[in-house]
Order: structure tokens, then C-alpha cells, then sequence
């Protein structure tokens, strides 16, 4: 890379340590119910060596990425002294390291992608995007997705340009990493191993189902061991984490708008009626879990899982066929609550930070897959559309496009450099 490049970088990565530093060392104002859970579990973990504690109802709601990156963090980094029931301070020391990681990934992705001009490009949208600052301050498991996945990507293209099998096999082991922390990109290695065999159909059948079934492969050896585990102890089928059906009849339940919020408002007199305990409580303080077992009661008894699913089920058929258009509403409204709202943001200039690199990512993305054809690009957009189709079925929340934010900054950058073809510093032939 050009040293005016290098230079760039450099000054660029002490930029975002010191922005998320400053953010971390701002602390908690409170926990969020999945703060507390991955505090939860970390604690566990990182004392006694179990996934929860025995007062934990169903531990396995939430993917064991997070948990098991902070027990880590908790164990040797250095942090605060708690302030908060289940807080993790070391998370935040964790989460600033995991912002400067993704920024040396996003840069080096879009490097091998678009060029050196590219990476500096990508890096600096990364660092000073006020999201993936202000999620630093959080317990949250958005940030080591983000890294996460944006090196899926890296290793990818790399394998790619190489030719190199166990390399895309590696980026298969990654993109399985990234499913145990966000299990809503569940989807996502069958989503790419589909795009390397569209891509390299003209190699042959053979060729193309070679690539992708490394990579599938490479997810699964990461994937299955967590699987089978939490699967045995649980005493049925665990797909990573056990909180889809429950997550799923929120996001279908048109009364409550698919969300949380609504979904907590709508039920918690039904609720309050039939549970003493919650009389006085106002809807927000009420435990997702308890209107869930609320819900899973009202479907008649046995499995808690199978019963949300049911009621799932019960609410497309009456909401998504009996009333497809109000229920075609509230899927936009969920897109657009993930897309166009920016975690934590309030300012008119990070809103409007927000819109334009969005803007410039996703117009730079079509720009660099209409120029190359390129199966990382389009494999990134691809992942980007599945992760939004789930999430608009599911609760669709700001935080959530953040694990994918960083890989879109550098497919976008990478795209504008090659408006014009590929950049000299890489060799066509290796493509």
C-alpha cells in the first residue's frame, strides 16, 4: 500500500480507539433484558463453568458467542467495578478493542477488494459511525458479530483470488462463528455457498459444488459441537439458540406492530389478570419471558417451543393471509426501522452521517456488482437482503443491521474503486 495510505490508516485507527474508549468510559445507564442476560451468562460461565445459573429460565434463548466472548473478557482484562445486577465491565474493554479490530478488517477487506484508496475509505466511515460507537458502551453482542463477519468476507475474497480451498473452507469456519453470536444470520453460509455456485457455474458443476461445500463444511465444524451440545441438554433440537419461536410469534403479532414494545403493551392486561404478581406493573417492566409463557399457556399445554410456534403459525394465517395488506405494513415499518433508524442516534448530524454512508454503501455495492460481478460483493448483498427479510419477520431493531454495517462500508468503498475495473494492485489473473 501507498506510505500516504498507511499513514492514513494509522491515524484513522487511533481515531476510533479514542472514540469508543471515550464512549466505554462513559458506563451503563441500565441494562437492557439482553444485557442482563449476557452478563448472565458470562458470570456463570466464567465462575462456575455453566451456561446460566439454576434461577435462569431457558439460558439457551440466546446464541453462547457473547456470553463466552465476555466470560473471557472477565476473566483477564481489566475493568470497573460493577455498578448494575449482572453488569460485565470488562465487556466495554472488550467492545473497544473488538471497534479497532473491525476497522483494521474493514480496511483490509476493501483493500483486497477495491484497492488501498478503498480501505482508507472504509476505515474511516467505520470509525467515526456514531453506532458503532455508542454500541460500545453496551453489553451487547453486536460488536463481535460485526468483526466477526466482516472477516468471513476478508478470508473469502482471499480464497477466491488464490484459489486456495482451505482458505474458503476457513471463511466457512468464520461465517459459523459469526451464527453462534447473531443466530438471525443463521441462513447466512447457505445464502454464500448458493452465490459461489452461481458464481463459478461456468468452472463446472464440480468446481462450484466443491467451493460451496467448503464452505458449508467450514461452517459446520464450528457450528455442530454447539449444536449437539445444547441440543443433548436441552432434549430436542437446538438450532443455535432456542429464542426463534417466541421471537417469531412477536414479530407476527400484528396487534402489537411486531414489536416488543407493542407486543408488551398488548398483552399485559391479559397478563396482569391472570398473574397477581404483575397487578401494579407497568407493560415495559413486565418480563418478555412471562407474556411468553402467557401466550404458550393460552396454546394449551406441553412444550413451551412447539406452543409459541403454533401461536406463530396461528398469527400468519390470520394476520399475513387474513389481512395481507396491513400485515405487508408492518414488515416495511420493520425494514425501516432496522435501515433508517440509527442505534442510539439522535443528532442531526450523526442522522445525517447515518443516511449518506448508508446511501454511499449501498449505492457503491450495485455500482461494484454491475461492474465485476464479483462473488464477495455479491455475497455480502445477499447476506444484507436474507438478514433484513428475517429480521422484518422477526423484531426488527436498529442495533440490528450494526453486524453488517462494517462489511457493507467496505463492499460500498471497494465498488466506487472499481467503477472503473479492477485496480492495478491486483492481479487479474489471480481472479
Amino acid at each position: 500500500m501507498p506510505r500516504a495510505a498507511l499513514l492514513a490508516l494509522a491515524v484513522i485507527l487511533a481515531a476510533a480507539l479514542a472514540l469508543r474508549a471515550d464512549s466505554a468510559a462513559l458506563g451503563y445507564h441500565h441494562l437492557s433484558a439482553d444485557e442482563r442476560a449476557y452478563g448472565r451468562l458470562a458470570l456463570a460461565l466464567s465462575t462456575r463453568g455453566n451456561y446460566g445459573d439454576p434461577g435462569m429460565p431457558q439460558p439457551t434463548r440466546w446464541a453462547p458467542g457473547a456470553p463466552v466472548a465476555f466470560a473471557a473478557a472477565h476473566r483477564v482484562l481489566p475493568g470497573a467495578s460493577p455498578r448494575r445486577l449482572y453488569e460485565v465491565p470488562e465487556a466495554r474493554v472488550l467492545n473497544v478493542i473488538l471497534g479497532a479490530g473491525a476497522v483494521l478488517a474493514v480496511s483490509a477487506a476493501a483493500a483486497v477488494l477495491g484497492g488501498p484508496w478503498a480501505a482508507v475509505a472504509a476505515a474511516a466511515a467505520v470509525a467515526v459511525y456514531p453506532p458503532l460507537i455508542h454500541v460500545t458502551t453496551f453489553q451487547l453482542s453486536e460488536p463481535l458479530g460485526a468483526l466477526l463477519f466482516v472477516v468471513s468476507f476478508l478470508v473469502l475474497a482471499l480464497g477466491l483470488r488464490r484459489r486456495g480451498p482451505w482458505t474458503i473452507a476457513a471463511a466457512g469456519a468464520l461465517l459459523g462463528l459469526t451464527v453462534l453470536v447473531r443466530a438471525d444470520l443463521v441462513l447466512a453460509p447457505v445464502v454464500v455457498a448458493i452465490v459461489l455456485v452461481w458464481s463459478r457455474r461456468r468452472e463446472g458443476a464440480r468446481t462450484a459444488l466443491r467451493a460451496a461445500g467448503l464452505l458449508l463444511a467450514g461452517a459446520l465444524a464450528t457450528m455442530l459441537p454447539w449444536v449437539v451440545f445444547v441440543s443433548l441438554n436441552s432434549h430436542h433440537l437446538v438450532p443455535v439458540s432456542d429464542g426463534g419461536p417466541g421471537t417469531l410469534y412477536i414479530g407476527t403479532y400484528l396487534p402489537g406492530d411486531g414489536t416488543l414494545y407493542g407486543f408488551k403493551h398488548r398483552l399485559a392486561a391479559r397478563v396482569s389478570a391472570e398473574e397477581p404478581r404483575y397487578r401494579h406493573a407497568p407493560p415495559r417492566l413486565i418480563p418478555a419471558g412471562a407474556l411468553l409463557s402467557n401466550v404458550a399457556r393460552h396454546y394449551g399445554p406441553g412444550d413451551h417451543n412447539a406452543a409459541l410456534m403454533s401461536g406463530a403459525l396461528d398469527n400468519l394465517r390470520r394476520y399475513a393471509l387474513g389481512d395481507p395488506l396491513a400485515f405487508a405494513w408492518m414488515m416495511v415499518r420493520k425494514v425501516a426501522r432496522m435501515w433508517l433508524q440509527a442505534f442510539r442516534t439522535r443528532s442531526v448530524p450523526g442522522l445525517a452521517l447515518h443516511f449518506l454512508l448508508l446511501a454511499a454503501a449501498l449505492a457503491g455495492l450495485v455500482v461494484g456488482i454491475r461492474r465485476t460481478r464479483d462473488p464477495v460483493l455479491i455475497a455480502i448483498a445477499a447476506v444484507a437482503l436474507m438478514s433484513t427479510a428475517v429480521n422484518a419477520l422477526l423484531i426488527a431493531e436498529s442495533r440490528h443491521n450494526l453486524p453488517l454495517f462494517p462489511a457493507l462500508l467496505a463492499a460500498g468503498a471497494a465498488g466506487w474503486a472499481l467503477r472503473r475495473g479492477r485496480p492495478a494492485a491486483l492481479d487479474p489473473e489471480l481472479l
